[in-house]
């Protein structure tokens, strides 16, 4: 039988002996270690040989233009924080990482055109800021990467890689694609929410746009040189609001049929269509408040004949100087012609308050001679015809002057000076 004393110095003895045994084992199995870089093949060979507890690491970042393979972490279970895989020629497996099951905050592999695919990161989630792939040759990725929730979402210079599968992605707010020549589609894409700014460049073979099911609103659409793309199909099963649209260099671009938005601009918001030589169609875009819109650039668009939209009149009426319209065909032609264009419309009274209001000259209907008000005297005056032809142009140095020498019909005249202008209708008798 023990005596009192005998018993307590047991159990005193006995809990330290536990704490100790159980401090052991946490050390031997799972202990985390700090932030890790490696920069050699050695480094990563005689990681877990330095340091044999560390199963969990907070972040790791390997870049070495000598590191050939991971072999030497494949022990490791954990990591918290950010896996960065940057400037590694010669690497061509990440399987070795296969044991890692986390979610981390950020994941980047940039520079490592020998990795054939992202299989061994099976296992791993992305919550936080950023899930990036970048100069890499794989033609797929073959790793059903959770992207539970990003900032960025960045594909770039993957000239090989054709499409995302298996990604799962649920959230993003910025997707940004850009020289991924081999890529068909973003279809991974399609159950994603919360996206502000989708933006797609360079993307030669990209045939279709994923038909969002979850947003509602995007600050910015882009899509730059994707040359295969002929329409916007079904981009939205419903309504979504869009505050910039930007649409260049796009070769086989023919409408924006599918494009199921409304334009709500906001500061800094543009409408951009250039350089897309088969455009024939922009009247899917429906009116909208533009009075917070930046700028519209319709430029270079050879098929493009018709401009004179509400949205367009109604802009370009405002805000002439920031309206750049050139170079288009028809009666898109160049802003002149649009606005002439504008004011035959049978609503032009409803939209167009700053032209419909403005006095240059007197008498309406005129016939041989017409008289301007002074404060149009030494500007330019121009006289379009009912299809924006021009059919005079001087400087008005004097009053008055002759129109005996037009056809009757109606006609527009342009005052311009001081960086503004005016139109006023009229009819030549």
């Amino acid at each position: 039988m023990l005596n009192k004393m005998q018993f307590i110095i047991y159990i005193i003895f006995s809990r330290n002996y536990l704490i100790l045994y159980c401090l052991f084992l946490y050390l031997s199995v799972g202990a985390q270690c700090p932030d890790v870089f490696l920069k050699t093949q050695n480094d990563v060979d005689s990681f877990f040989i330095k340091n044999p507890t560390c199963a969990s690491i907070k972040s790791l970042t390997i870049s070495g233009s000598n590191i050939t393979n991971l072999k030497g972490l494949s022990n490791l279970r954990s990591i918290d924080h950010t896996l960065r895989l940057v400037d590694l020629p010669l690497l061509t497996s990440l399987l070795p990482l296969a044991n890692i099951k986390s979610t981390l905050y950020s994941l980047s592999i940039v520079n490592c055109p020998a990795i054939e695919s992202l299989e061994g990161l099976d296992k791993i989630t992305v919550n936080g800021n950023n899930f990036s792939l970048i100069s890499l040759e794989l033609k797929q990725l073959k790793a059903p990467i959770h992207i539970e929730k990003v900032t960025w979402f960045t594909i770039e210079n993957c000239p090989a890689l054709v499409d995302l599968e298996p990604l799962n992605v649920d959230t993003i707010r910025t997707q940004l694609v850009n020289y991924c020549e081999a890529l068909t589609n973003v279809n991974v894409l399609e159950n994603a929410s919360q996206i502000s700014v989708f933006e797609i460049k360079n993307c030669i073979s990209l045939n279709s746009l994923p038909n969002f099911k979850n947003i509602n609103n995007l600050s910015t659409l882009a899509l730059e040189s994707c040359d295969n793309l002929q329409y916007f199909q079904d981009f939205t099963s419903r309504e979504i609001m869009i505050q910039s649209l930007v649409l260049k260099n796009n070769a086989n671009l023919l409408s924006l049929n599918g494009l199921n938005a409304r334009i709500n601009p906001m500061w800094k918001s543009k409408i951009v269509f250039s350089n897309n030589p088969k455009l024939n169609d922009i009247s899917q875009l429906e009116k909208w408040d533009n009075s917070n819109l930046d700028s519209i650039i319709i430029s270079n668009n050879p098929n493009l004949n018709t401009c004179h939209l509400e949205w367009v009149c109604n802009y370009s009426s405002l805000f002439p100087l920031k309206t750049i319209i050139n170079r288009n065909s028809g009666d898109c032609l160049n802003l002149e012609s649009v606005r002439i264009k504008c004011l035959t419309l049978a609503n032009y009274d409803e939209y167009s308050d700053d032209i419909k209001n403005a006095s240059i000259f007197y008498p309406n209907p005129a016939q041989d001679l017409i008289n301007l008000y002074p404060s149009w005297k030494d500007k330019k005056i121009q006289i379009f015809d009912a299809n924006g032809t021009l059919v005079y142009s001087k400087v008005a140095n004097c009053p008055n002057f002759e129109i005996s020498h037009l056809a009757p019909g109606i006609y527009y005249m342009k005052a311009s000076g001081n960086k503004k202008c005016n139109y006023q209708k009229f009819i030549k008798l």
